[in-house]
């Protein structure tokens, strides 16, 4: 049975670490409170941060008080740094309408999360709604845990969107010389209603995040159209085969098509260099989860990443050797898709340096096959 960690003040918060411990048993899970712990003869701050590392899952409840003297650092901030340094799944219940002391108002900041942290955030009022919101969080966790709470269709949406590509007036949904990175978002609840993106602001906060991130330049022109189907930014001054295109869609997901080969004419459009290949990869995880964690879109956990490389047999990869390139995939590959079998990968793995260098690793050898690999 895995164990929950329960981490809290616990004078006066006796009702709440009650109520934490009936949530946690009723979802089957077995709770650690400090207090009920056997004494073990080793320092007390040695003891509790090692029931931390013993447990499967921290969860920590943050009211008023701090639980230290000033300039002190409180034993629920010591516990809470364990977790963190053990990689530890961490729920995070925060008590509303109570006057912080300076010093919790400050951890409370410290614990704040953004989309790729691993954590869960919630805000209560009282025992019954900590209860709830525990509940509510470890069958978040659980579902993303056990990465089994897949929309139905969403791969092969997902799909689908690899081989549209952004779509505009004038644009046949061709990548031209570059990737196209399709994030679809996986939702642990059903979306019954399209997102309304027809605020200018998104679209302006979906340019700065496509500057911040690097897709393009700090200076780089951006024409936006909303649609009915979503929001498209695409990156003026340039030829159609090295503009840098984004679109968000109402269903939440993120399209970017961007160059991926060396910067001149003779190879930008036939050649894939591996370091803007997972460039890009990063630069679309980065704008998903920020536009995601814009939009308030708190139901996403997981998503599905795909990476299309359009007209694939007319290109190769990696950096040409002098003035020649290997184009033994000529006509073989049409458009390339990977990873060949896509599964959902949570908010904090999604654009990690690891799954990326897989994805990469999967588009050399499918090019390797077929002779068409620049740096053998």
């Amino acid at each position: 049975m895995s164990a929950v960690f329960v981490s809290s003040v616990i004078v006066g918060f006796e009702s709440y670490r009650d109520a934490a411990a009936r949530a946690i048993e009723e979802f089957g899970l077995r709770p650690v409170r400090s207090e009920r712990q056997p004494a073990r003869d080793i320092d007390p701050k040695r003891a509790l941060t090692t029931l931390v590392r013993e447990s499967d899952i921290f969860l920590l409840i943050l009211g008023e008080r701090y639980g230290a003297p000033d300039g002190a650092v409180s034993p629920v901030e010591d516990e809470y740094a364990a977790a963190v340094a053990s990689g530890k799944p961490i729920l995070v219940m925060v008590q509303t309408g109570v006057a912080y002391e300076p010093a919790q108002e400050r951890f409370i900041a410290t614990t704040s999360t953004g989309w790729d942290s691993g954590r869960y955030r919630a805000r209560f009022a009282n025992e019954d709604q900590l209860e709830k919101e525990i509940i509510r969080a470890l069958r978040r966790y659980e579902q993303e845990s056990r990465g089994a709470a897949v929309s139905p269709g969403v791969i092969e949406y997902a799909r689908a969107l690899a081989a549209a590509g952004v779509q505009g007036p004038g644009y046949g949904g061709r990548a031209g010389g570059g990737a196209r990175v399709v994030i679809a978002p996986v939702s642990v609840e059903p979306v019954n209603e399209p997102w309304q993106l027809n605020d200018s602001a998104i679209g302006d906060a979906l340019a700065d995040s496509m500057r911040a991130e690097g897709s393009v330049s700090s200076l780089a022109g951006l024409e936006l159209a909303t649609t009915s189907e979503g929001v498209r930014l695409v990156e003026k001054g340039r030829f159609d085969t090295e503009a840098v295109r984004v679109f968000l869609n109402t269903r939440g997901a993120l399209i970017l098509e961007a160059p991926v080969g060396p910067d001149d004419r003779m190879w930008g459009s036939t050649v894939i260099l591996p370091e803007r290949l997972a460039e890009r990869i990063s630069q679309a995880a980065a704008l998903a989860k920020k536009m995601w964690e814009t939009l308030g879109a708190s139901t996403i956990q997981q998503a599905v990443l795909l990476v299309a490389i359009p007209g694939a047999g007319s290109r190769s990869f990696g950096a040409p050797r002098g003035s020649s390139a290997s184009m033994g995939g000529l006509g073989s590959l049409g458009d390339l898709v990977a990873p060949a079998d896509p599964r959902p990968v949570s908010l904090s793995g999604l654009g990690d340096a690891r799954s990326i260098e897989r994805i990469v690793g999967e588009v050399r050898r499918v090019f390797a096959d077929v002779g068409a690999v620049n740096d053998d």
